[in-house]
């Protein structure tokens, strides 16, 4: 699916590419290495352009993905300004428990464990959001009405899956 180009608001934005505004967003690079000279560039970037990528919440890029889902923070918001408040990290509620290695964190949660476990799962941002009052005014309305198209959506394509007839087994 081609990435839908990113509206700008204003000149300030517009300095902004795209694949900086992911990297702010999404906390990786999308095309091309480094969009960012240092780590210093980076955060003047977030605080310079926070209310813009804030703007994006809700905004889709598909069938139901959105760049930003309502429940969801920017990862830079996550690596400058979660820090500041003091709160606890995101809990892991599920799978066996993991050791962090490293203090380095990755959207409320330690990034680095001693081994990778499958079926480890954690705290939504969601969750961890409503739990700390952290949610704009609307978003957990917003949230709910996001998740219910979803389910609408991978209903009606498992329905579509459904209807799919092997003409080979058919014949026999």
């Amino acid at each position: 699916m081609k990435q839908k180009p990113l509206k700008r608001t204003n000149d300030v934005d517009r300095e902004l590419t795209d694949n900086q505004a992911y990297n702010l967003l999404r906390g990786h690079d999308l095309i091309e290495d480094h969009v960012f000279k240092n780590e210093p560039e980076r955060k003047k970037a977030y605080f310079k352009h926070k209310d813009y990528l804030f703007s994006l919440l809700g905004t889709q890029m598909g069938d139901f993905k959105p760049f930003l889902p309502w429940g969801e923070r920017p990862a830079g918001w996550w690596d400058y300004e979660w820090p500041a408040l003091g709160l606890r990290t995101r809990l892991q509620i599920d799978g066996p428990r993991m050791i962090p290695i490293s203090d380095k964190m990755w959207f409320g949660k330690h990034r680095l464990y001693e081994t990778h476990q499958p079926g480890v799962q954690w705290e939504s941002q969601f969750s961890y959001l409503k739990a700390h009052g952290l949610l704009l005014e609307g978003e957990e309305q917003k949230y709910f009405n996001q998740e219910a198209k979803k389910q609408r959506l991978r209903k009606r394509d498992s329905e579509a899956d459904a209807q799919i007839i092997d003409i080979d087994e058919f014949k026999k």
